[in-house]
Parts: structure tokens; sequence; C-alpha cells
């Protein structure tokens, strides 16, 4: 098989699928941890002023995350953040206080931020809440070395230069990406390095159904070239069917 030569930033974002972030000051974290048989959890807790609350939820690429927060005040909110980053795949403040069955692409510790916003948090306020969090699906475990070699001492079994296209830097025209393959049919994560956020994209059976994107996920496909984009076009990557699949 092909392999590509791995750049020194995805060598370090595969080690960060599995680290969590770091809490700033102000805020404080709780590691959710689920009773045997059980895959849901209501936790209760209270952020006041600017400090809030990370709960630290370990899932796997594949399986879907619902929260629902409940809390005392209306300017009380929660954001998911992806594996080893700030960056939200969900942001409450403008999506509301209920996550159904968000499909999660990459394995690894997932941040719920409880926290404040406006005079609330400006006047330290203080919100006692609960949160329901549950962990539903099967995960899709990354084929082995011996089934697809990985590439040297990373998660990726493969790394390519990929077509991409950034609306506020219209100066991109490509993104560094490595390939986590859960099968060899098409099912996979897709991780591409932009200039200061990764983007992950889950692709099963060759077509993209997660993202760590808190915008709309739409795709094109064309032969074996898959167009997928965020938002208004903000994010344009171009994927091949070999890339996810192998040669």
């Amino acid at each position: 098989m092909k392999k590509y030569l791995v750049s020194a930033s995805l060598a370090l974002a595969a080690l960060s699928l599995s680290v969590a972030v770091s809490a700033a000051p102000g805020g404080k974290q709780e590691q959710v941890m689920f009773a045997a048989g059980k895959s849901a959890k209501t936790v209760k807790g209270s952020v006041q002023g600017k400090g809030y609350i990370d709960y630290l939820v370990t899932a796997k690429a594949g399986q879907s995350l619902s929260v629902t927060l409940k809390p005392i005040k209306t300017t009380t909110y929660f954001n998911v953040n992806v594996p080893g980053s700030a960056n939200a795949l969900y942001n409450g403040s403008s999506s509301g206080d209920t996550l159904k069955n968000r499909l999660l692409p990459n394995d690894g510790t997932y941040s719920i931020r409880v926290y404040l916003m406006g005079n609330a948090a400006d006047s330290n306020q203080k919100s006692d809440f609960s949160l329901d969090i549950g962990i539903t699906g099967k995960p899709l475990a990354p084929l082995s070395a011996k089934r697809d070699a990985k590439v040297g001492k990373t998660a990726y079994h493969a790394t390519a230069s990929v077509p991409a296209k950034y609306d506020l830097d219209p100066k991109v025209s490509s993104s560094e990406a490595g390939v986590i393959r859960r099968s060899q049919d098409g099912t996979a994560t897709v991780v591409l390095k932009m200039k200061g956020f990764d983007r992950s994209i889950l692709f099963v059976k060759g077509k993209p159904v997660g993202s760590d994107s808190a915008q709309e996920m739409k795709f094109t496909k064309k032969g074996d070239l898959t167009t997928v984009t965020f938002g208004d076009k903000s994010e344009i990557y171009e994927i091949r069917d070999v890339f996810l699949m192998g040669d």
C-alpha cells in the first residue's frame, strides 16, 4: 500500500485524540463515569460568574452523544468541545439546551462545558443545574496495523495533501490530512489540518455522516470524489475514495 510522509503536526494530532482539554483558571473538571451496564447519567452542579465546569466523557468514533441541560437561570448554557481542543462541535448559546444523538467522529475525551453568559456572568450570579448525559451506539474500531499498516508511530493508516478552501483565508488551497480507517469499505475518520484548527469527518461506507464542526455539513459525490462543505461554504474539502479505502 502506498504511504505518504506524515508531518510533525499530524503526529501531534494523532496523540491529541486521547488527551482532554485542560481547564483554564476559573474552571474545574469532573470525569463522568457510567454505572456498570448503563450508558446514561444525570449530574448536578452549579456555576457562578465567569466560572465553568467541564464534564469529561470518554467515547468512541461511531457512537452518539446526547446532552440535555436543565438550568435554574436561562442564561446558563453548555458547549461540547472535541478531544484535545477548545473547538466546539456544539454551541448551546445558539443551538439550545438539548443535543440529541450527535454522531462522534473521533475516539477520545469530549468535554461538556457548562457556563453563564451576559449579566449573570458579569454580576457574579449563581445558577444550579442538572445535566443529562448519554452515550449510545456501537464503536467503529480502527483497523489494526496487521490489516492496514500505520504511518510511523501515528494513528493514521495514510496521510496526504487534499484540496481545501477556507473563507477566512483565501490563500488556503490544500490541507494536510490523515485517515484512520475503520473498515475496508470506506468507513474512516479523516483529520484535516487547517491553520489554527483541525477538522475531523467521519465517513461510513464512503459517505460523510458526522464531524466535529458546529456548522451544518453537506456533501456531493461525483465519481470517486466527495466534496464536503460546512456552513455557507466556509470550509470545503475534497476527499478521494482511495484515501478512505486504500489501494
